[in-house]
């Protein structure tokens, strides 16, 4: 199964074609995918959706492939911009530490950055609060790119080794990212390198993973977060200004919070957006503008020093911020408009989102029409024979017109023998 898997992959990636592959527990898809990409000579890019998937490709089974094949080849993984410390706002927070007192998490931090070469947080042995979290890693709205004082950034180094290397391993999410950056900004904005070929292992949540990336939400907790921010008060932001955007936000998601409990659906194809839910949207992007207005007026700081774009930045997001509380309530028939209740860490969350119907077409224009891609997964099939066993989930991710290559092979594992079923 493995081998036959192997050789519909490696004629996928000469022929410069999609291919579709189901294959069983135990049938060893990683070495199926990982050997043709190597082989091959492409840049290859392979997305995961789980961690523990993404782990195993970057920590296993390609140092194996290194050690035993006669091939030389060069691989790395790439995570997202949060997962990286910033080392100035390390520095800003070791300040504010000396002040105060050192927590236990920091001493911790502190000691894990003496041995780490990659900067990545998830690689600590015991987890930090969010807290400190937030305060010490990557944040686009609060780099300083090119500006920034510290030269040795750890997630500017991780992408300079994703640029160059062979085989790159990422997550669904990233990939997700990239796909709907190059797609709003015609290819102009991305967060991955170009590539030849993507493998999508785990390829059954691929779907799921790209509407989220074309989602779009406001939250009950986002905007208060927003608004407690230090530049306000550098800023010399009005109090009553705060005031009253935190009140329409308030009224926002209250309105959202007794709607949600009638229904979840606000709108869609079978029914325009509700006026009252229109009015309250409108008030509080009117609010945030207010409130990026005078930000962008008392900015204290020269606009091209390093304090005084990271301020400039953040007016620019209270200012998107507005824009997507405006925006989000427009009628478009191809999207649905929903709340969403979830118990945060310490309350409630209410959001209102919107999301695509299908993303098929955003799928096919952003990745498939634009590089061979290799899907597999040991659940995509939704029928057990037949031509049409893959035509269900061709048709939710764009590729029903695309004539893939196609493999559907079962387990090698013995279920009879070693499996149990356990009934309460």
């Amino acid at each position: 199964e493995q081998i036959e898997a192997a050789e519909i992959i490696r004629q996928a990636m000469i022929e410069h074609k999609h291919a579709v592959i189901e294959a069983g527990t135990g049938v060893g898809k990683s070495l199926a995918y990982l050997i043709p990409a190597i082989y091959s000579g492409r840049k290859v890019i392979v997305a995961t959706s789980g961690k523990a998937l993404q782990d195993q490709l970057f920590r296993a089974d390609l140092p194996f492939l290194q050690a035993a094949l006669p091939i030389g080849f060069s691989f790395a993984v790439l995570k997202g911009r949060g997962n990286y410390i910033c080392l100035r706002k390390l520095e800003e927070e070791a300040a504010q530490q000396n002040l105060l007192g050192r927590t236990h998490d920091f001493a911790l931090l502190l000691a894990w950055l003496e041995a780490t070469e990659t900067g990545d947080i998830e690689e600590m042995a015991t987890a930090i609060t969010g807290v400190l979290r937030g305060a010490v890693t990557s944040d686009r709205d609060e780099c300083l790119g090119k500006d920034c004082p510290q030269r040795n950034c750890f997630y500017e180094r991780a992408k300079a080794r994703a640029e160059d290397v062979r085989i790159l391993v990422v997550n669904h999410t990233l990939l997700a990212l990239d796909c709907a950056l190059r797609s709003r900004t015609d290819g102009f904005v991305s967060v991955l390198p170009d590539r030849d070929c993507v493998v999508c292992d785990e390829a059954h949540s691929l779907e799921e993973t790209f509407t989220r990336a074309f989602e779009v939400e406001i939250s009950s907790t986002g905007i208060p977060t927003l608004l407690r921010s230090k530049y306000l008060s550098e800023c010399h932001v009005e109090g009553s200004a705060l005031a009253a955007t935190l009140v329409a936000g308030e009224e926002l998601f209250t309105y959202l919070s007794k709607m949600s409990d009638e229904r979840s659906l606000l709108a869609g194809i079978v029914q325009p957006v509700p006026e009252r839910l229109a009015a309250l949207a409108e008030a509080l992007a009117l609010r945030l503008h207010e409130v990026a207005r005078q930000v962008g007026r008392g900015n204290p700081y020269a606009g091209n020093s390093p304090q005084g774009k990271v301020i400039e930045n953040y007016r620019k997001r209270v200012a998107a911020t507005a824009e997507t509380v405006a925006s989000i309530v427009f009628e478009d028939q191809s999207q649905v408009l929903y709340v969403e209740k979830r118990q945060g860490k310490y309350q409630s969350i209410t959001a209102l989102k919107r999301c695509p119907i299908s993303v098929a077409d955003d799928l096919r224009d952003s990745l498939f029409d634009k590089w061979p891609t290799i899907c597999c997964s040991a659940t995509l099939a939704t029928s057990s024979s037949g031509d049409s066993q893959f035509e269900y989930f061709k048709g939710r991710v764009g590729l029903a017109s695309a004539d893939p290559l196609e493999l559907r092979v079962g387990s090698p594992f013995d279920y009879k023998r070693h499996c149990l079923l356990y009934l309460p």
